[in-house]
């Protein structure tokens, strides 16, 4: 079985207030508090969309099975660390490594103990989370329709009014299709 946990967020929004600020033309602070929960959420949508992450993050992936691990968050950048019941494994030699692919094969990173490697519970920290500039532009236009249509929503038109094809087309490049 294997087990994985958000350790720390480590990076910022992809998009900043001042971004969305000069895509939409707005010059003033009012809407301060409002663009930072757009953009969170239209990051957050774009994670589901993708089924990747975007912000870069720090997971742990636990697995009491031992052999492989398909690490099963995407993309994952960077192993970490390597535990044992505890215990580091700095030798390099014992296990193999592959990192996510960023818009081909491997979809997933995979860890691999090879001859040598102790048996126990393994530990991995790995480092996951990018954002390419044709999903940030995707954040900035949905940002953007969003704040524009804010007023229009309170009263609750129907969403299928809005069509995004075109948009959502910048996500074609670094989206997995299907659940995994």
């Amino acid at each position: 079985m294997i087990t994985t946990s958000l350790i720390e967020t480590t990076g910022a929004e992809p998009v900043t207030i001042d971004d969305v600020k000069t895509y939409c033309h707005i010059d003033n602070d009012d809407e301060d508090v409002l663009i930072p929960a757009m953009i969170t959420a239209a990051r957050q949508y774009a994670e589901h969309k993708t089924n990747r992450k975007l912000v870069a993050a720090t997971y742990e992936i636990v697995s009491e099975d031992g052999g492989e691990i398909i690490i099963p968050i995407t993309p994952c950048l960077e192993l970490l660390s390597v535990k044992v019941d505890d215990e580091d494994i700095t030798d390099t030699s014992l296990f193999k490594y592959i990192p996510s692919a960023m818009g081909g094969e491997p979809i997933f990173a995979t860890f691999t103990p090879q001859d040598g490697f102790p048996d126990g519970t393994i530990t991995l920290r790995v480092s996951v989370g990018m954002c390419n500039e044709a999903v940030k532009q995707w954040i900035l236009v949905r940002v953007n329709n969003w704040y524009e249509q804010r007023a229009t929503f309170g009263i609750g038109p129907n969403f299928h009014e809005f069509h995004y094809d075109f948009v959502d087309a910048l996500l074609d490049t670094v989206t997995y299709f299907g659940k995994f």
